[in-house]
């Protein structure tokens, strides 16, 4: 990985522990419990949808690669190095979303519900730490399919520039 994408990495797991840490807080000052099987299914839904439309946008670059070579946008994008990137925050973003999904589904067989009946430690302090854990990894999550979305943003203004230069 180049410094840039571990940077990004960085400033990603940080701001995730960061929206952890907050609903730690929030929750312990408010007495709220926010960890459960639902939310963390919800999460689930999210990132397996997510996940689909990141893999068909994928398969609409590689299958379409030659129309886009002869855009003036594509080319000025590759001459800047960025053209590549598009495919590298794809790649990295379905990943995760991957390992993400993994991990949310493993906490989701833990059963929330029935594990803070059975320890015998402070409920709501349990509860808040799940809930600190998953809200961290929604939050990575989402910022994972930030980039990407925002990539194929640019793309689709480029076809539609493309479309426009060869109209006549």
């Amino acid at each position: 990985m180049n410094e840039n994408s571990n940077h990004e990495l960085r400033n990603d797991l940080f701001i995730s522990v960061i929206i952890g840490v907050t609903v730690f807080i929030v929750g312990y000052f408010k007495f709220i419990q926010i960890a459960s099987d639902v939310e963390v299914n919800l999460f689930i839904t999210i990132f397996i949808t997510m996940l689909g439309f990141l893999a068909t946008i994928l398969t609409l670059l590689f299958t379409f690669k030659e129309l886009f070579e002869k855009n003036t946008v594509i080319m000025h994008l590759e001459s800047k190095g960025l053209y590549n990137q598009l495919y590298t925050e794809f790649i990295k973003s379905v990943l995760s979303l991957f390992y993400i999904t993994v991990i949310l589904a493993i906490i989701s067989l833990i059963n929330i519900d029935n594990l803070l009946s059975i320890v015998n430690v402070d409920d709501i302090i349990l509860n808040l730490v799940l809930s600190s854990i998953i809200y961290s990894f929604a939050a990575f999550g989402f910022m994972k399919i930030y980039r990407p979305l925002t990539l194929f943003n640019e793309l689709v203004k480029a076809i539609i520039l493309y479309k426009k230069e060869h109209k006549n």
